[in-house]
C-alpha cells in the first residue's frame, strides 16, 4: 500500500474515532428510555411515601370523585377501602403511617381535617383538639408538627400513644426540621419570622427563638458536620448557636439538599429560581438552570427536578454540576421519589390532569464533566495532526 493511501486510511479512522467521541457525549442530552405513565395508575396521585416496603399515596378511583389512600408493590395498585376523603400530609413514623384526612365531607358550614393512623390493617384517627396537622417531622422516637387551634396555629407533638401542644409553640410554626436532636422551625409575626428551637430532652423548657436569628428562616439541613438554612436575605451556617452568612450570589435561599459531596439549594434574585451548590467555602450557579421548585431528589447518582428548558417545565437532572433536561419529559413532575430502584413523580398526563410516571433513567448523564461538543472535535483534529506527524516519521525512517 503506497503511504498515501496508508495515510488515508489512518487519518479516516482517527477522524471516525473524533466524530464518535462528539455523538457519544452531547452536551444537552440523556441516554435511556423517557419517562413512561405508570399503567393502570389511579388519577391525580400525590404524597408519594415508602412505607413498610410498599408506596403509598393519595389518588382518585376511577369513578370515585374524591381521593383516597392507595398502596403499590411495583406492580398492583391497591385502594385501601378504609381510606378517610383527602388523605394528604403521608408521613412515615415507625410502625405508622401518619397523615392527615377528612372525617366528614358533608360538614357544615366547612369540613375539617384530622390526624389518622395507618398500622397495615386498620386505619384509626388519632385524638387531638386540633384541626389541619401537617408538615411533620420525626425527632427521635416523637412527631412533631403543626396544627390549628381556633384559627392559632401552633406546635404538637404525637408519641404513637397521644398528642400534645408543644409548650412555647403557638407562634405560627412552618418548615419544621430536625437538627441535632432538636427540632427547628420558623415562627413569630410576619414581617419578623426567625428560627425557633425545641429541644425534647427538656420538655419542660418552652420553644423559643434562637438568638441571632435572620429573618425568613428555612429548614435547616446538616452538612459537613454543621447545619445551614436558606432564609429571605440569603445563606447561612449555624453549628446551633451562632449563625454566619455565606456568600452566595442569591438574595434568597431554599429547598437545600446535600448531594455529590456538596450542599445544593435554589437560589432567588428576582423572578425564577436557579440551582447553586457550595462546597469548600466556594459557591457555584448550575448553569443554564432555571427552577420554580425547592424539591430535588437523588437517583443514580444524578440530582433531578423541575427545571426548564425551552421555556418549558421538564423534568432536569444534574451530574458533576451539569444540568441535562432530560428528553421526553411530560411537564410539570412534581413529588419525586424512588422507589424500588425506579424513580417516580406525578406530571400532566395527555389529558392534561396530573398522571404517575415512573422514569428508569440511565445514570449520570453523558458528557458529566461540561466538556463539549466543540472541545471535542478540537481533541479529534489534535488526533488526526499527532497521526499524521507519526506517518511522516514513519515514512522518513523507512527511506533512511
Amino acid at each position: 500500500m503506497k503511504f498515501s493511501a496508508r495515510l488515508s486510511v489512518v487519518m479516516t479512522t482517527l477522524l471516525v474515532a473524533g466524530l464518535a467521541l462528539v455523538g457519544a457525549a452531547p452536551a444537552n442530552a440523556a441516554a435511556g428510555d423517557p419517562p413512561a405513565p405508570v399503567s393502570g395508575a389511579p388519577s391525580s396521585p400525590s404524597g408519594f411515601t415508602e412505607w413498610n416496603g410498599l408506596l403509598y399515596f393519595s389518588a382518585v378511583a376511577e369513578g370515585d370523585v374524591y381521593s383516597s389512600l392507595f398502596s403499590y408493590d411495583g406492580t398492583t395498585f391497591t385502594q385501601i377501602l378504609s381510606s378517610p376523603v383527602g388523605p394528604t400530609q403521608l408521613h412515615a413514623f415507625g410502625d405508622e403511617l401518619i397523615f392527615e384526612a377528612i372525617p366528614d365531607i358533608n360538614a357544615l358550614p366547612s369540613y375539617i381535617y384530622a390526624l389518622y393512623s395507618y398500622d397495615g390493617t386498620t386505619i384509626t384517627q388519632v385524638p387531638g383538639a386540633f384541626e389541619s396537622p401537617n408538615d411533620f417531622v420525626t425527632v427521635g422516637d416523637t412527631v412533631y408538627f403543626q396544627a390549628s387551634v381556633a384559627g392559632s396555629l401552633q406546635l404538637w407533638q404525637y408519641d404513637g400513644t397521644a398528642t400534645a401542644a408543644v409548650a412555647g409553640g403557638a407562634v405560627a410554626p412552618t418548615r419544621l426540621s430536625e437538627f441535632g436532636g432538636k427540632v427547628y422551625f420558623e415562627g413569630g409575626v410576619d414581617p419578623f419570622r426567625v428560627l425557633y428551637s425545641y429541644d425534647p430532652a427538656t420538655p419542660a423548657t418552652p420553644a423559643a427563638p434562637v438568638a441571632g436569628s435572620p429573618i425568613g428562616a428555612d429548614e435547616v439541613v446538616a452538612y459537613d458536620g454543621t447545619g445551614y438554612l436558606g432564609t429571605g436575605s440569603g445563606l447561612y451556617r449555624f453549628d446551633g448557636t451562632t449563625f454566619t452568612p455565606v456568600d452566595t450570589p442569591a438574595d434568597a435561599v431554599g429547598g437545600l439538599t446535600v448531594f455529590d459531596g456538596a450542599l445544593y439549594f435554589t437560589g432567588y434574585a428576582g423572578g425564577f429560581g436557579a440551582v447553586y451548590y457550595y462546597r469548600d467555602g466556594v459557591t457555584t450557579a448550575v448553569a443554564g438552570t432555571v427552577t420554580e421548585t425547592g424539591s430535588y431528589v437523588d437517583y443514580k447518582g444524578v440530582l433531578y427536578f423541575l427545571g426548564f428548558s425551552g421555556g418549558q417545565p421538564v423534568l432536569v437532572g444534574i451530574a458533576n454540576g451539569v444540568a441535562t433536561a432530560v428528553p421526553g419529559s411530560p411537564p410539570y413532575p412534581f413529588e419525586m421519589t424512588v422507589f424500588q430502584g425506579k424513580l417516580y413523580f406525578q406530571a400532566d398526563g395527555a389529558d392534561g390532569f396530573p398522571a404517575m410516571y415512573v422514569y428508569e433513567g440511565p445514570g449520570p448523564m453523558l458528557a458529566p464533566t461540561g466538556v463539549d461538543a466543540a472541545a471535542i472535535v478540537m481533541l479529534a483534529l489534535a488526533l488526526l495532526g499527532a497521526g499524521a506527524v507519526v506517518l511522516v516519521a514513519r515514512r522518513r525512517v523507512t527511506a533512511a
